[in-house]
């Protein structure tokens, strides 16, 4: 279809051609009949003349006498011949009977013999450069990426929030078991497992009187959610070169089957599904027999499918049940070991680095044993959503109120670029004042309490807000495919909608 349009676009083109040569020889033959027009008044004007000087009046002459000096002059019609070639424009054969088949060779018959090359782009080829350039004018505003306009309140507004939410992360997160917020965090946890239990034991046994202790709460999901990994301690006999330091503080980093992510959840399945467990201590993945299996676990199920979802209830449950730490060490009023972060136990391969002496895989254990859990990583989020919401509501309101942009503009799903610069300067200043605020309170000279102290998901946002604008600047010099794609796809269901509808 590209290529019948290139070789239409030809025939137009010959066609305008055409129209150029038969206005020109118009105006040739034009002038000429003007100039014929000219010479003939003169000479009828000079024999007029020649005539009154002889006494001749040929005002008075009538027809015949005009043939007949016409005659005795031995005058005759004169015939001017003028010949202007016009090229005719060569036509492609088609008629109601023609197959699109034969027309299409028609077309190549064509273009072969009026030297058409039909190996370039046909669109390109068949628009002049003002739709060209319209089409590229357009493809740049709708499918690349703007350069943000912020202007130095946008800064200033972002650096505002930035600073508060650092303030808050400083004076009331802390460190864990020191943390005003953390605090408050390990109560809703600690809550949150109690109505769970509560809601889990009334699915199965219906409305019942329970203790409503939390260490009851957890001994409750332990005991409904038995696993077969739940080691505290390396069993005697195994090989030498497998030990490792295992206690209740760190298990549940150390094992993978207990980490609430995607690696969790397939190490808790092959764990259930061999009666082995997955350990990981410094850059080594480890796989012991347990020398005591929980007599209560079991896979339920007939087939493999109703097997493998039976070991994944059973991981979320016993997440669950750790999530606050194990009955044992909540019993008394503890505050337990919970469950790492998800992706924390990847700093467990890290076997290098120096740390006050320890590789980052030490250190990371030294890390979760003092408290930095899963409750902790809400409680650094608390500061982290802060600043976040308090970005976009000021965002919100200076671009509607301010630069006056409607209000369902600025509510779209995807961030405007001055919204997503303004992210990556409100979260770049929190984390400046959280790291200003770990190397004050550690003294510069303790690893372990400076990275207490750094707030891990404020430093996980920025880099995700850094990466958003390295993607930001990567579109503003690349075409949004998949935007595009899907454009092209829109007009083009609307397109057969409408055919078949006029069908």
């Amino acid at each position: 279809m590209g290529n019948a349009a290139k070789v239409q676009r030809h025939q137009l083109s010959s066609a305008e051609q055409q129209m150029l040569q038969m206005k020109n020889t118009a105006a040739a033959i034009s002038e000429i009949n003007d100039y014929n027009l000219d010479s003939l008044d003169a000479l009828i004007a000079e024999a007029e003349a020649l005539a009154a000087n002889d006494g001749i009046m040929t005002d008075s002459f009538t027809e015949s006498e005009y043939e007949y000096g016409a005659q005795l002059a031995g005058f005759d019609e004169i015939s001017v011949e003028r010949t202007n070639t016009i090229t005719l424009t060569e036509v492609v054969d088609f008629n109601e009977n023609t197959s699109w088949e034969a027309y299409l060779h028609n077309v190549n018959v064509y273009a072969k013999s009026n030297n058409i090359d039909l190996t370039t782009d046909p669109f390109i080829t068949t628009m002049s450069q003002n739709q060209i350039t319209a089409i590229q004018e357009r493809v740049k505003k709708d499918y690349y990426e703007r350069t943000p306009q912020c202007d130095k309140f946008d800064y200033l507004i972002a650096t505002f929030c930035g600073v508060v939410s650092g303030l808050i992360d400083s004076f009331f997160v802390g460190i864990p078991k020191q943390s005003v917020l953390g605090n408050w965090t390990d109560e809703q946890s600690r809550k949150f497992i109690l109505n769970a239990s509560h809601v889990i034991r009334t699915c199965e046994h219906g409305s019942v009187k329970y203790s409503t202790t939390y260490s009851s709460a957890v001994h409750f999901l332990e005991t409904q959610f038995p696993i077969n990994y739940d080691m505290t301690s390396v069993p005697k006999g195994i090989a030498p070169d497998f030990k490792f330091s295992l206690g209740s503080t760190n298990h549940h980093l150390k094992s993978l089957a207990h980490c609430p992510d995607i690696f969790g959840l397939i190490f808790s399945i092959i764990d259930q599904f061999t009666n082995e467990t997955t350990f990981v201590d410094n850059g080594r993945l480890i796989r012991i027999v347990p020398d005591n299996v929980n007599s209560n676990f079991r896979l339920e199920g007939a087939n493999i499918v109703a097997k493998v979802f039976s070991a994944v209830s059973n991981w979320f449950g016993h997440l669950l049940s750790d999530f606050v730490g194990s009955s044992s060490t909540v019993k008394d009023g503890g505050r337990g070991s919970g469950i790492p972060i998800p992706f924390y136990e990847m700093f467990s391969f890290c076997n290098f680095g120096n740390l006050d002496g320890n590789t980052i895989a030490e250190m990371s254990v030294k890390i979760f044993e003092n408290g930095y859990d899963l409750r902790f990583g809400i409680t650094q989020s608390i500061p982290v959503a802060i600043n976040e919401l308090l970005i976009r509501m000021l965002y919100t309101f200076k671009y509607h109120f301010y630069n006056k942009i409607p209000m369902n503009e600025l509510l779209k799903l995807k961030a405007e670029p001055e919204l997503n610069r303004m992210l990556l300067v409100g979260h770049s200043a929190l984390c400046l004042v959280d790291t200003a605020d770990a190397a004050v309170r550690s003294g510069c000279s303790n690893w372990l309490d400076f990275i207490l102290r750094l707030n891990g998901a404020a430093w996980l946002r920025l880099s995700f807000a850094c990466l958003a604008e390295i993607k930001s600047i990567y579109h503003r010099n690349h075409i949004d495919v998949k935007k595009l794609d899907k454009e092209l796809e829109d007009n083009w269901k609307e397109l057969c909608t409408e055919m078949l509808e006029n069908k």
